[in-house]
């Protein structure tokens, strides 16, 4: 959501080095190494058409030569969390697990070959020859990621669907399962421990995972253990669903409206 500003945990945390990255380093000899050639190619004959001067042309050219080089030698880091991989380079993108198709591993030349198909989009990624080990690291990672994922037990049920009640009632159910009182009458409880383990659950449906959190937000849970707290803080670090990641923010903020639209779908 535009112009919202990420919690202080989440700043805090994601100074963190991340010991789960695996670096696949660059590698000139391909595309980015033409890229390179031809930003200084072009670079040195625009400025020589602008400034007819050779000690400008040259001095330019470095400069471009310095920042296309920051920018190519950057090492494609891929991160494989809980839920899904994180993949940083010129960019960062995101792929859940639970999307993922088919992975493809192999060395049909002279290099390592991974492709990573999903359902609207395929990762490729190339080692730079057919023994790159960091590659090879990832795909046997990424595999074990997958099996673990597949094989995920259930988090405990609780009664978050939404069923036939409108926005309004299901809403104020939620907000009232872990107090357990509603209009003057005990209905039945849900403890904050499973409400936790169903959010983090990766392999729980997104309305449910945000409806846990909604049960969550009420002041009276927030203040019952810190540790409530810092788990959905860590969530928002590692889901890789974009409306839970918002979720877990307006929650992190205290924010109930925006809260309240995720859970229906983002409807207003």
């Amino acid at each position: 959501m535009a112009g919202r500003t990420r919690s202080p945990e989440l700043e805090t945390s994601a100074g963190v080095e991340d010991e789960r990255a695996i670096n696949l380093g660059f590698d000139l000899a391909s595309w980015r190494g033409l890229a390179l050639g031809g930003s200084l190619t072009v670079s040195a004959v625009l400025l020589a058409e602008v400034t007819h001067n050779l000690l400008a042309t040259i001095f330019g050219t470095l400069m471009v030569a310095g920042i296309a080089l920051d920018l190519l030698l950057r090492p494609t880091r891929v991160t494989l969390g809980p839920e899904g991989l994180v993949r940083r380079g010129l960019r960062t993108s995101r792929m859940r697990y639970a999307d993922v198709v088919e992975v493809e591993h192999g060395a049909p030349h002279d290099r390592q070959l991974l492709v990573i198909h999903a359902r609207s989009t395929s990762w490729t990624f190339v080692g730079r020859s057919s023994r790159d080990e960091a590659l090879a690291e990832l795909a046997r990672r990424l595999e074990d990621r997958l099996v673990e994922f597949r094989g995920h037990a259930s988090a405990p049920a609780a009664p978050l669907a939404r069923g036939d009640r409108d926005h309004a009632t299901w809403t104020s159910d939620l907000r009232d399962l872990v107090a357990g009182e509603r209009h003057g009458y005990r209905q039945a409880t849900v403890s904050p421990e499973v409400l936790l383990r169903i959010a983090e659950n990766p392999t729980s449906g997104d309305e449910e995972r945000i409806a846990a959190l909604v049960a969550l937000s009420p002041v009276t849970v927030r203040g019952s253990d810190p540790r409530v707290r810092t788990r959905i803080a860590a969530l928002a670090l590692e889901t890789a669903a974009p409306e839970l990641r918002e979720a877990v923010d307006a929650w992190l903020e205290e924010d109930e409206e925006v809260l309240d639209r995720m859970l229906h779908g983002g409807e207003a």
